[in-house]
This record gives structure tokens, sequence and C-alpha cells, in this order.
């Protein structure tokens, strides 16, 4: 019987190897777009031998990402903190120069005797929840002009399933059944522009997409026997030139990622209990703070990074305001799950304040032996 694979590299010279270099491009574009990285923009190129270079690897948190919530939730109330949910800020109070609490929606002021941290975005933060005398006009004008990524916006396909996908491919390569993520559609280097200029134009691109299933991971996140699956696709926030018009796009999008997926994995289509799918706009409805649909609140270009993210001047987690700090996405050293930003805010806040912070490591001054 002939052996059969998904294509064939024939000699060992350069030209293979250009071939593999290639193909490895192509991958190495994409997953910087997945972590945001815009590679067009000058001094940028650092971020791929970074990703190679990472010691960490991809992780998920037992229970899916809303258990690490909860987590995090019992562990300020067990240290005697409180927590609203379903609570909207319309305002920051300021009175004396400084910012002394919030006034909510309904009308309801809660006070802070010494600070008040904002992970919204600048554009709620300093132009929403400041009245304009309290926000200088330099500031007020760089929050104005803080950019969201153009191919941060993400369309996801979400999946109830009775068994986990059993893709095709594995046949050739078992390890495809573990793997921590799946990647269709992505072929040449030249789609990661294309993806861009589609973008760009407020248009759908050729799909790839990305996504995996969790359950086959952690067991824990579907009752017993079934599994959870995801794909998620760059997709444009303002779809022909307005983001409503995901309202009438998003179900026959979904069900074409779902076509493709079946085509890799047709045991998906009968598999199948559930699904629902959410556009870039949903993101936003449901995420205000991820305006445009932005999952890492901001794009990652200069001007807008390390000490200078969201905007120079508020990059050190301290706003104009005494006693407002900001944190979250919008601060160094931006989203993706990892708590550096409120970890780096609470020791500005700390320092501040005089006090020490008891969950820091001792210097390795204390340290060495």
């Amino acid at each position: 019987m002939a052996d059969t694979h998904d294509g064939i590299i024939l000699g060992g010279g350069h030209n293979a190897l250009v071939l593999q270099a290639y193909l490895c491009k192509a991958g190495l574009l994409f997953f910087n777009g997945l972590r945001e990285i815009d590679l067009r923009v000058r001094g940028f190129g650092h971020h791929i031998p970074a990703l190679l270079a990472s010691p960490v690897k991809a992780q998920m948190s037992r229970g899916g990402t809303a258990a690490l919530a909860r987590a995090l939730e019992s562990a300020v109330r067990e240290a005697g903190g409180k927590i609203r949910t379903m609570v909207t800020p319309a305002r920051i109070v300021v009175e004396g120069g400084k910012a002394n609490g919030i006034v909510t929606s309904e009308g309801e002021r809660i006070n802070a005797r010494r600070f008040v941290v904002s992970a919204l975005n600048p554009h709620q933060t300093f132009l929403d929840l400041l009245e304009d005398r309290h926000v200088p006009t330099d500031v007020r004008d760089k929050a104005a002009s803080f950019r969201y990524n153009l191919i941060a916006p993400l369309f996801s396909l979400n999946l109830n399933l009775r068994e986990a996908p059993r893709y095709q491919a594995a046949a050739q390569y078992p390890e495809l059944e573990r793997a921590f993520m799946v990647i269709m559609g992505l072929d040449d280097v030249a789609q990661y522009p294309e993806i861009i200029r589609h973008h760009e134009q407020g248009t759908i691109p050729p799909t790839v997409m990305w996504g995996a299933c969790p359950t086959v991971f952690d067991p824990t996140q579907a009752p017993a026997g079934c599994h959870t699956a995801f794909m998620w696709e760059k997709l444009p926030y303002r779809l022909h030139g307005d983001a409503r018009n995901w309202d009438a796009e998003r179900e026959k999008h979904g069900l074409a990622m779902l076509e493709l997926w079946q085509k890799h994995a047709p045991n998906v289509e009968a598999a199948v209990i559930a699904s629902f799918s959410r556009s870039p706009l949903d993101v936003e409805r449901c995420f205000p703070n991820m305006r445009e649909g932005d999952l890492l609140v901001g794009a990652f270009t200069n001007g807008q990074i390390g000490f200078h993210r969201p905007f120079p001047g508020a990059g050190h987690y301290r706003a104009h305001l005494p006693g407002l700090y900001l944190c979250g996405s919008i601060s160094h050293p931006g989203g993706n799950i990892t708590g550096l930003p409120g970890y780096n805010a609470a020791q500005v806040v700390f320092a501040d304040l005089g006090l020490k912070a008891a969950w820091l490591p001792k210097p390795i001054q204390e340290r060495w032996p």
C-alpha cells in the first residue's frame, strides 16, 4: 500500500531547506500575529526569536479560565477585600486634587481612602470617567489617540461535543490527537499580509483558524464522557465598514468555520451537541473594556509599549492625578492572563503608601548563602 503524505520534499539540498524555512516563516508570522504583534512596525522583529527562546510553555487553568478568576476572588475575600460585580462606574470622584472614589451608574458613591486603580482602557478612564476639568489637555489628547490593534479582534466558534475531534491527519501524525493547539488553513507565508489587508478593508479573508479541545487535557471542563472545543479566527471589527454588520453575518460565518473543521475532523459533524459563535462586536458588547474587540486592549506599537504603555507620561502605573493608578492590559507588559500588570501596579501603590508588599521575594542579597 502506498505511503501518503500531505507534501513531499525531494532532495536534501538548499532548495529543500528553503521550502522548509518558508513554511516555518509562515508559522512564525502567524504565531506573532496571535500575540498581537504587528511585524510591519519597525523595531519589533525581535519578537520572532523571543517566541522561540521563551522557556514558558502554554498553560491551562484546571476548570477553565473562570476557575482562575474564582480562585483570585476567593483570595481577595479571604484577605478582607470586597468584590462588587454588575456595577458600572459612571465617574471617578476627584476632591482636593486627588482621586477619592467612584460614583456608579445608579448614583451610588463608593469612597476610597487611599487609592483608585483602573484596569479600564484609556478612553474609559481619562475621557469617560474623569471630568474634563480634571484632565490636562495633553493627557486628554494622548488618551484620545490611544490605538487599538487592527488585527486583534477574534471571531470564536464554540462547541459542546459527544467526543473529541478526530483529525484525519492523525493517521500519519498521531501526536495531533494530543496537540495543545491545532491550526487549519495556514499554507502560505503570503497569508499573513493578506489577512492584514482584509482587516484594513473590512472584509473576510480566506479562513485561517486555530483552537483546541481543552477537555482532552482537563476532563473537568465538561460532563463525563463529553468535550468542549473552540476555534478562533482573526477577523475585522468593522465588517464592510460597520461593526453592526456582524449581527447578520455571525451565524453564517460560524457555519463556514464548522464546515472547515469537519473537513479535517469528520466526526465533529455528528458529535456536536450545541454550539455558539461570538463576533468581534459581541466581544466588545460583553467586555466594553475591549474596545473594537481588541482582546489585549491596545496595540503593541511604538509609543504604547514598555514605560510608554498606555502612553508617554502614564507608563509607570501612576496616572496624572494623585491617588489614581493604572493596571490591566493597558499597562506594561500588556494582556494575556499573566497577572503582571496588576503585580507591578500593586508594588507601585504599596511604595507610594509606604507599605511593604509581603508577597515580594527577598532581595537577592538577602537570599545569597
